[in-house]
């Protein structure tokens, strides 16, 4: 029966596509695949640029090639200063979503998870918009007082949903999820409450929940990039400890993982 049960289990292994073994492949796929999808975002649009004069403009800006310039001013404009920033904006924020999302779902052992568990959702919604509701402008690094308050209310929401389920010995899954989650409604209470009080300002806080590039610029491009390109390395970097979590608080000690430890780095991230 041992035996059978080991034949089994080969054959299974056999037919299964070892993807994890092979990561290059998936790699180079991947990244034609971005590229192929950055180039129509650049090339399509309400206003027709010819794909041949898409490449020039690019092959001219980005490698500084003394092309003919078979194309106008104002396509020059639109690919380079409009689209190009857009879809690379695009481009860095779902790397950084693909990350936090993994992160989140090996932290709560859930394939699941999603940022509105622990109320980080909810509390950058309701941090962008108090900074609607604000009459003050503020730039930093080409972010605004919107982008800034909704990253503070987002890193606010996690620290708190931390420290009020820590109990002692450690910091048990269940208290997480339970305290995220009612942390989670009362701040989606309160954002409701601040959009009842917006008035006029009710537009832009629904254009931030829906979320848009239209406003993506090189200077917005030139802060997120460094952000979300350092705390998506350094979690990769305690990837062994995210494995180890996956397993359970018990089993990743045995390990030699300092659960607690990790855990907020991870949520830091």
């Amino acid at each position: 029966m041992a035996v059978g049960q080991d034949l089994l289990a080969r054959g299974r292994t056999a037919v299964r596509w070892p993807f994890h073994r092979r990561p290059l492949p998936l790699a180079v796929i991947g990244a034609a695949g971005l590229c192929v999808a950055i180039l129509a975002a650049v090339g399509l649009g309400s206003v027709t640029v010819a794909p041949g004069d898409t490449l020039a403009i690019l092959a001219h800006r980005l490698f500084l090639l003394d092309l003919p310039r078979t194309w106008s001013p104002t396509a020059e404009t639109i690919v380079w200063d409009l689209r190009l920033p857009r879809a690379l904006e695009a481009a860095v924020v779902g790397l950084g979503l693909a990350v936090a999302g993994t992160t989140f779902q090996g932290l709560l052992r859930n394939p699941l998870a999603d940022p509105y568990v622990l109320g980080t959702a909810s509390g950058a919604a309701l941090g962008a918009a108090i900074a609607v509701l604000l009459p003050v402008r503020v730039e930093i690094l080409g972010f605004g007082l919107l982008q800034l308050l909704a990253f503070v209310g987002a890193i606010a929401a996690v620290t708190l949903v931390y420290r009020l389920s820590r109990v002692t010995g450690g910091s048990p899954l269940t208290s997480l999820l339970l305290t995220g989650y009612a942390l989670g409604s009362l701040l989606a209470a309160a954002l409701a409450m601040a959009m009842y009080l917006s008035g006029a300002a009710l537009r832009q806080i629904f254009s931030y929940l829906l979320g848009s590039f239209d406003n993506a610029s090189w200077s917005e491009l030139g802060g997120a990039l460094p952000i979300i390109l350092i705390a998506s390395s350094l979690i990769l970097l305690r990837s062994r400890s995210l494995n180890g979590l996956l397993l359970g608080e018990d089993a990743a000690a045995h390990l030699g993982v300092d659960v607690r430890r990790e855990r907020a780095i991870l949520l830091g991230l």
